[in-house]
């Protein structure tokens, strides 16, 4: 018998694998959270990611211990995979990379979205006529509201992305797909990354995070969920940044303190923000960012696009087949800094 494949991501996935490697593949398919046999063991792990039904933190450490040599998360992110799972010099992977270019399509609108002041540039009722708005400066300034409908014909405060900072927290595959795509807008790009190193990307400048934060004209939230990481963006951060910033968080509700971001937006420190990710997930009834008129507010979906299932698949049966060969795998986590 081949090597044992727990599988938490359903039939179409089993049915690949069989497919695939033939009777080198034992494939298992187990529900996630569902009450599993005292027998069940296996040599290969694969769990959904958090949106597709992730098993509970005890239910995953309980399976990863029944044998299991190496764990795959198909999401990108393990911040929520229970420690005791990199025990034993089990190996956990990620399907880091599969995300990029739906997310960084995601920041480029959201920055687009408030330079040109979407959805408020739309109309539904009437205007004055041919005129002056006023002021063509595209920042509003203190204490006036940036997101607001035109007042009349043929002109509007609308910014633009040529000459603009952009700031990336994080410049993993996500961040650099949207320097990649932020740059031909003429836009200066900044990047903050662990390590330190140079960005080995044209026109991406390496920088700490307060000097980012200074100058950023749009800072991108895109680094995972970590220790090192939690609540990271905080007062302190907000103190530093332009009044006419814009911030956009598709990394994780958790790099974010959201109490100090909204007294940064109700003290004007900070122009907007762009959440689509929060904390907790989902929000409860009531919470402020549903209804603060300086946010615009989306349920987790920047990674959505219509491939997104097939680039998951790509990178499980690559590190499959990866492990039965014995080569590296892809997206392996460091236990320690858990990306």
């Amino acid at each position: 018998m081949g090597v044992r494949i727990i599988n938490l991501m359903g039939a179409e996935m089993t049915a690949l694998l069989k497919d695939r490697f033939g009777e080198r593949v034992d494939v298992v398919e187990v529900e996630p959270d569902a009450v599993v046999d005292d027998e069940l063991a296996g040599d290969v792990l694969l769990a959904p990611g958090r949106a597709a039904g992730r098993p509970s933190p005890a239910w995953l450490a309980d399976v990863a211990q029944r044998g299991v040599a190496w764990v795959h998360v198909a999401g990108a992110n393990v911040g929520d995979v229970p420690a005791v799972v990199f025990d034993d010099g089990r190996l956990v992977t990620c399907s880091r990379g599969s995300m990029a270019t739906p997310i960084s399509e995601f920041v480029l609108a959201s920055i687009l979205a408030f330079e040109k002041r979407f959805p408020h540039s739309w109309l539904s009722e009437p205007i004055d006529g041919w005129g002056f708005q006023g002021r063509l400066d595209p920042s509003a300034a203190p204490g006036e509201p940036v997101m607001r409908p035109p007042l009349h014909w043929g002109l509007a405060n609308l910014g633009t992305l040529e000459g603009k900072v952009l700031g990336i927290f994080g410049f993993g595959s996500i961040g650099r797909a949207a320097a990649a795509k932020a740059l031909p807008f003429g836009m200066r790009v900044v990047a903050v990354r662990r390590s330190g190193a140079p960005s080995g990307m044209d026109g991406v400048e390496i920088v700490d995070l307060p000097e980012m934060a200074a100058v950023a004209d749009h800072l991108v939230l895109c680094a995972p969920s970590t220790p090192a990481t939690e609540r990271i963006i905080d007062d302190r951060v907000f103190e530093r940044t332009k009044p006419t910033a814009h911030l956009v968080n598709v990394g994780r509700g958790t790099l974010v303190d959201q109490d100090a971001l909204i007294r940064a937006l109700d003290e004007d420190r900070l122009a907007f923000a762009s959440i689509d990710t929060a904390d907790p997930e989902p929000l409860p009834a009531g919470h402020r960012l549903y209804s603060h008129p300086k946010v615009h507010l989306s349920p987790h979906i920047s990674w959505c696009s219509p491939s997104q299932q097939r680039r998951t698949a790509e990178i499980v049966v690559g590190n499959v087949e990866s492990f039965l060969d014995g080569r590296p795998l892809h997206g392996v986590v460091d236990p320690d800094n858990r990306y």
